[in-house]
């Protein structure tokens, strides 16, 4: 039988079908559309080469070529302050270099301990990427460096393109006091006195540790706390510390002059320091020692305390510990405070097209090896990297 319409589709039919029914057919049938994905700014593949290298000596980058294109992991620690210092950080992840080159030079960094020193011996802030801060020898008490940041560096050193740093920890401090000094007995004297840790460098930012001494003598009783150093905060050094903040506690009678207050100098930024870094602020000492009122103790140790602690060099350095020195009529006092640690980095770098660039950081896990205790040396740090 025949169709009424020839023009409708027929769909039993074998031969051609009509320009009319493929437009109406075209009404409803679901289009295919070709897409474009972009493709990803770099492909992480199996590394073409396999290796570890490490950095240990203080402050003496070691240059290693690395496959690109595919991962490599870190574990970047810095140097710890000296002198129950803080601890510096510790930084796992992996990180990509990327760049039409098949291999890349990097430059491994490991920071160094801040040392130890009492009386005149002084506490010297490590090597690194941004050196420790230095504490410098006085006539008194005990003092700290600061330790040096870590770092893997993007090419050449002097191209200053860090992918990773690890911030060292601030320099610790103590304090020295005398009782009663030709009175007819001491009460109480404790002697050297430890202060509080320098400040560490984790993640999370710490500042330095404040120091806390008391002197008890027969008719005076004195409690003094002193406020630490400030950590680097990204590319920005730390403040010093502010001895202005501290407080001065009484329980009896007292009769005193305050002699000095010291504050810290502050951490340097990045750009400005060892190896490209940010380095550790200096701790101070008073340059000349005030004339004691009549009747009061006027020696150069009631004048001339233990200086504040190092900062830690990192990105950007810590600043240094302050410095307090009371001077009373049958005693005397002198304190130096911690300095802040340095601060880390994981930006990674970029550049233009066609050059080797660093791909994104992962950071895995941070913290802060274990802080130096007692009147020793802070730990090294080192660089490890595996692909």
């Amino acid at each position: 039988m025949a169709h009424a319409n020839s023009d409708q589709p027929r769909y039993d039919q074998t031969g051609p079908i009509s320009r009319r029914a493929v437009a109406r057919g075209a009404a409803w049938t679901i289009p295919v559309i070709a897409t474009a994905t972009a493709a990803p700014a770099y492909a992480v593949s199996p590394c073409a080469t396999h290796g570890t290298a490490t950095a240990t000596a203080p402050g003496i980058p070691v240059i290693v070529t690395v496959p690109t294109q595919c991962l490599i992991s870190y574990t970047v620690i810095a140097g710890s302050g000296g002198r129950s210092g803080g601890g510096g950080a510790r930084l796992t992840g992996t990180f990509v270099v990327t760049g039409s080159a098949t291999t890349a030079s990097l430059a491994l960094i490991p920071g160094g301990g801040g040392t130890s020193g009492g009386g005149s011996t002084p506490g010297t802030g490590g090597l690194g990427y941004g050196r420790g801060g230095n504490s410098p020898g006085g006539n008194a008490g005990t003092r700290g460096g600061g330790g040096g940041g870590s770092a893997i560096l993007l090419g050449a050193v002097s191209s200053n393109k860090p992918l990773v740093v690890a911030g060292g920890g601030g320099g610790g401090n103590g304090t020295f006091t005398n009782a009663l000094i030709g009175g007819p007995a001491i009460a109480v004297n404790p002697g050297f006195a430890t202060g509080t840790d320098g400040g560490p460098s984790p993640v999370q930012l710490a500042s330095g540790g404040p120091a806390s001494v008391t002197n008890t003598a027969l008719d005076q009783k004195v409690t003094a706390i002193l406020p630490g150093g400030s950590s680097g905060s990204g590319a920005t050094g730390g403040a010093g510390a502010n001895p202005a903040a501290g407080t001065l506690t009484y329980t009896a009678a007292h009769t005193e002059v305050v002699g000095f207050l010291l504050t810290g100098v502050a951490g340097g930024s990045n750009g400005t320091g060892g190896q490209g870094g940010g380095n550790g602020g200096d701790s101070v000492l008073y340059a000349t020692q005030p004339t004691s009122p009549a009747g009061y103790l006027a020696t150069t140790y009631g004048w001339s305390p233990t200086p504040g602690g190092g900062g830690g060099g990192g990105y950007a350095g810590g600043g240094s510990g302050g410095t307090l020195a009371i001077s009373g009529n049958s005693y005397f006092l002198g304190m130096g405070s911690g300095g802040g640690g340095g601060s880390n980095y994981t930006g990674g770098q970029s550049g233009l097209p066609g050059t080797v660039t660093g791909g994104s950081v992962t950071v895995s896990s941070s913290g802060v090896q274990p802080a130096t205790v007692g009147a020793v040396n802070g730990a090294n740090g080192s660089v490890t990297i595996t692909w």
